[in-house]
């Protein structure tokens, strides 16, 4: 755990810090034991809870429904639950909370705030916890999706939307490397056409690799001498 980041540079150790949410939410037990066997994945699998690790009943997803101010919002909302699953409604839902909370009355707000882990919540708190690049891999891999194909957004906007395109992931992952003390940089990588692939290009216990999650089939981590330009 101690190995995960630059112990210099990094405000604290995440894996230690996911070992103590775990006893905080009463989760460690004989049959839960992560330095069991330990694992950095099996770790955060438990440990980092995002949206969609929480599952809202049925009848939670009526209030939040009939919690709909506009009334063709609502329509619309109520014909997609006839063809999505719980699952994929909650997404939709959660996802049209964050770009307008105001769009559902007080109550629906409510509901959907309780299943909302507020750790993760806040980009420099969030950011300075990516502190290692095995971490930023999970996270960019469990969270991000790709899209916004042509348009550069910020690291903030894929950090509120979790979405975006090679050039602002890549972005993404820059930051949160420099942030934690590793060089980084973003390269390019000519795919043919008018566009090139972008990725992010660091250096890690004197080696050089490639972490590529701006894609629709992300690579994650690759040592750069496998990489063909």
């Amino acid at each position: 755990m101690y190995q995960i980041g630059l112990p210099e540079v990094r405000e604290y150790c995440s894996p230690l810090q996911a070992i103590f949410w775990l006893a905080e939410d009463d989760e460690l037990d004989i049959d839960n034991a992560p330095i069991s066997n330990y694992s950095l994945k099996k770790l955060l699998d438990k440990a980092w809870k995002f949206d969609d690790s929480v599952r809202l009943s049925e009848d939670q997803i009526t209030d939040i429904l009939n919690g709909i101010k506009d009334g063709t919002k609502k329509e619309d909302y109520l014909a997609r639950r006839k063809r999505l699953t719980t699952g994929m409604l909650q997404k939709v839902l959660i996802e049209a909370y964050k770009k307008n909370k105001y769009t559902f009355t007080k109550e629906a707000r409510e509901i959907i705030k309780s299943i909302k882990d507020t750790r993760w919540e806040d980009f420099d708190v969030v950011t300075a916890r990516l502190n290692s690049p095995e971490l930023i891999n999970y996270y960019e891999r469990r969270r991000f999706r790709y899209g916004l194909r042509r348009y550069v957004v910020s690291p903030q906007y894929v950090f509120k939307h979790n979405v975006g395109a090679c050039e602002s992931i890549t972005d993404f992952t820059v930051y949160c490397l420099q942030k934690a003390g590793y060089r980084a940089q973003a390269i390019s990588q000519p795919v043919g056409g008018y566009w090139d692939h972008q990725m992010c290009l660091f250096e890690m216990n004197g080696k050089k690799y490639v972490m590529d999650n701006g894609s629709p089939y992300p690579k994650g981590i690759l040592p750069f001498e496998e990489m063909k330009f």
